[in-house]
């Protein structure tokens, strides 16, 4: 018992997991904000094709019979410790536990099911956790646990205003150059088709085409590729796609696929998860034109939302208004062992990426990765170098 109104157990099995799906969509629904990387289906699809071979550590609370609260976590071994991540973890980019409205304080709950369980782990990492979609790193320490937080990274998103005029006259630059883009786009020939419900998943094929095609080729990150992320995603897809949760939109340029947005919905945002656009149809930004015509969809839908998710990239902060922190959270038992893991698998890193000039650091690489002629001309005139005779590319 955790306290009196509550018990808790450890799933550990599949055939455990399959079991608790129908109340863990339950307690999906009931979510006064949904999280899709908390659906019982990404989290299938994860389990799957992500961490097949990883234990199972998935913590449920209970009210009576009543599923209330769920971390959706498993355990691996990792230099001789037991290490606790979520499912999700490295494809999700907001995390957290999931929980029922009706009982508040759920996530400090969960956290001492965890610290009693300590003979069975030595650290928790959870990551991805987001400002306004869980209050998971802002569990204090106890005395059963200690607890480190960071700031790691940003979660840009634009928040739309009542009027769609207001927005094209006083939002983000990049919405008026994408509706010109638009138009262009589509006065050349252009054609763009948004896939929604059990059509979705139909959209891989050329989203696929496009990745081979695009720069994410050439650095490895394709998610499309043949193996584990495309299986992961085929099948959060079939799941997600005929509950309304997820669609895949893809523009052409004379019957070929030059880009594609792969989202998934909730009932008050649109969440951008993947995307990519063929070099070859740079000159068209075919990319602009879809978040542009996707962003028009959303507000016709009464979404005033669209969140470019984890990574504060500069062509995000070109779309968005506002941006959330992303927080790392370590938990571990206060035992010799539960520190031992922290300060060896996580402290020195976690200082480095804590610091202020690291950050900086990290964001002028991926200035460099994504615009280069950009980055170094924002960073000529910041440190007044001499000219460096670049001329800066279409963005």
């Amino acid at each position: 018992m955790i306290v009196p109104d509550y018990h808790f157990e450890i799933v550990r099995t599949d055939e455990a997991l399959r079991a608790l799906a129908p109340d863990w969509r339950r307690l999906y629904e009931e979510a006064s904000r949904r999280n899709p990387f908390l659906s019982y289906a990404w989290n299938e699809a994860c389990r799957a094709h992500l961490c097949p071979r990883a234990e199972l550590f998935v913590v449920t609370v209970r009210s009576g019979a009543k599923l209330v609260g769920l971390a959706p976590l498993k355990r691996e071994r990792q230099c001789g410790f037991r290490v606790l991540r979520f499912i999700g973890d490295t494809r999700s980019d907001y995390q957290g536990f999931l929980t029922s409205p009706n009982h508040a304080g759920m996530d400090s709950v969960i956290a001492e099911a965890l610290a009693s369980q300590h003979r069975h782990w030595d650290l928790a990492v959870l990551r991805q956790l987001a400002d306004g979609w869980t209050r998971v790193h802002c569990i204090p320490p106890s005395y059963a646990f200690g607890a480190r937080t960071i700031e790691a990274d940003a979660a840009p998103y634009l928040s739309m205003p009542a009027d769609w005029k207001e927005l094209l006259a006083s939002g983000p630059a990049s919405i008026r150059r994408g509706q010109r883009a638009a138009r262009k786009f589509e006065r050349e020939g252009g054609s763009i088709v948004c896939l929604r419900g059990a059509h979705a998943v139909e959209g891989i094929e050329e989203a696929a085409e496009v990745e081979q095609a695009s720069w994410k080729a050439t650095r490895g990150t394709r998610r499309f590729a043949s193996g584990g992320p495309l299986e992961l995603l085929e099948k959060a897809l079939t799941a997600l796609g005929p509950r309304g949760e997820a669609e895949m939109w893809v523009a052409r340029v004379d019957g070929k696929p030059a880009a594609f947005l792969l989202n998934f919905l909730t009932p008050d945002q649109v969440w951008y998860y993947q995307g990519a656009y063929d070099e070859a149809y740079r000159k068209l930004y075919p990319g602009m034109v879809l978040h542009y015509r996707c962003i028009e969809r959303a507000f016709q839908e009464g979404r005033r939302v669209y969140d470019f998710l984890s990574g504060a990239e500069a062509y995000k902060l070109n779309w968005t208004t506002h941006s959330r922190p992303l927080h790392y959270q370590a938990l571990f038992p206060n035992t010799l062992k539960g520190q031992a893991a922290y300060l060896m698998l996580l402290a020195p890193r976690w200082t480095l990426r804590h610091s202020r000039h690291a950050r900086a650091a990290r964001r002028a690489w991926t200035g460099l990765r994504e615009n280069p002629l950009g980055t170094l001309a924002a960073l000529k005139g910041r440190l007044h170098l001499p000219a460096l005779g670049l001329r800066r590319g279409p963005a």
